[in-house]
């Protein structure tokens, strides 16, 4: 079974108009992620920020964790998109449930640490 990418989205803003007001930014974007050719997705979290929001940060943390984040010279759409799409499509396993795990130790899955 393989993953695809189906839509991407910001809680925080239209990612299709989003401009970064400074050179230091730091927007939650979720990948919705299913199986190839099926309906449905579920949901996987990043935080993508520039490396100038990183260097700002450190300013007054000394260790900061990088899971869940991905870092970008500048917020283009298309090379974000791109970017998760390929990595979507390089998640495969025998079942939904094996390539959801692999998605989520890149961004945070809403099932994550679930249990019933």
């Amino acid at each position: 079974m393989r993953a695809e990418l189906k839509a991407l989205d910001s809680p925080d803003v239209d990612l299709e108009s989003y401009v970064p007001q400074r050179e230091a930014f730091c927007v939650a974007v979720t990948a919705h992620i299913g199986p190839v050719g099926e309906a449905g997705a579920e949901l996987f979290n990043f935080d993508v920020c520039s490396p100038q929001w990183l260097e700002q940060l450190l300013l007054t943390d000394t260790v900061i964790s990088g899971r869940h984040m991905l870092f970008m010279d500048g917020f283009r759409l298309r090379d974000l998109e791109a970017y998760i799409a390929k990595k979507a499509s390089q998640a495969d396993g025998p079942n939904w449930a094996t390539v959801a795990e692999r998605l989520s130790r890149w961004g945070y899955w809403e099932f994550e640490d679930y249990s019933e």
